[in-house]
């Protein structure tokens, strides 16, 4: 079961190394990534299917943890102060396994003896930090 993790992903952290270097064009707008020859289509497709998979193995083998997926990318480009995922990407996956690390330490102290999911702590935190960076994100994006 372990050496089916450890496959799983390194394969898909090999996939998302390939792809990498198509990611930093798209960040500036789907007309300039398609003028340097890139199919952002199937770019598209790629990462949704790399980013599809990985949630499905996440799940499958740790359980619902959607807020720390969701925060640590954030929290890295806010740490790291870079626009490339190249930079991004490693750190936003240091820190999503910290918080995970550091959520769990802080059920263990705090809640010793009960068993409290990881999930309720990840969404207590999660859900103020979702609404501050919308908050924050409204004038930057017409969308929004």
């Amino acid at each position: 079961s372990m050496i089916l993790i450890i496959s799983l992903i390194i394969a898909i952290a090999s996939s998302l190394l390939i792809s990498i270097k198509h990611l930093d064009p798209l960040l500036l707008g789907e007309d300039y990534a398609r003028s340097l020859g890139i199919n952002t289509g199937l770019v598209r497709l790629f990462v949704g299917i790399i980013a599809g998979s990985s949630a499905a193995i996440t799940v499958t083998y740790v359980g619902v943890i959607g807020f720390i997926g969701f925060a640590s990318p954030h929290i890295a480009r806010m740490l790291v102060k870079s626009g490339k995922s190249s930079v991004i990407l490693p750190f936003a996956c240091i820190i999503g396994g910290l918080l995970a690390i550091l959520t769990n330490l802080f059920i263990r102290i705090v809640f010793q003896g009960s068993s409290v999911p990881v999930t309720a702590i990840t969404s207590l935190f999660g859900a103020p930090l979702l609404i501050y960076m919308v908050s924050r994100m409204r004038g930057e994006y017409a969308w929004a």
